[in-house]
């Protein structure tokens, strides 16, 4: 998955992050347009944090299968050659849940959360 695509998902999921991102995105680099993962992702983590009590259980069931299932390993080398999926799976963990971890979300997100996504967000929910 494309950081374009993970973005594309995320607007599937909630729309309103569309308006969000057109909305002066800091992590756009301005000459080229280009993004990141972790671009893509921390800029979704304000929008986030910002609506989190307008989402339905469907949008959040639906986002946090999606992070679970990006819960890999850190494999250094693979994040290092480029590889899409490493990069996305390094970005779910280090640029949203650990951000949206300690905000005071806990009771919120834990019936929504799966094994490994838990683990991540109690380590960072101190």
């Amino acid at each position: 998955m494309t950081s374009e695509e993970t973005k594309n998902y995320l607007i599937g999921i909630f729309p309103g992050f569309a308006i969000h991102w057109e909305d002066g995105n800091l992590f756009i680099e301005k000459e080229t347009g280009i993004y990141t993962h972790c671009g893509v992702l921390s800029w979704f983590t304000s929008y986030f944090l910002a609506h989190v009590t307008e989402f339905s259980d469907t949008q959040l069931q639906t986002l946090f299968t999606f992070v679970e299932s990006h819960m890999g390993e850190d494999d250094a080398e693979k994040i290092e050659q480029g590889d899409l999926g490493a990069l996305l799976d390094n970005a779910v963990g280090a640029c949203f849940l650990e951000d949206i971890a300690g905000e005071g979300l806990t009771k919120k997100l834990t019936p929504y959360l799966g094994v490994k996504s838990t683990a991540f967000y109690e380590y960072w929910d101190k």
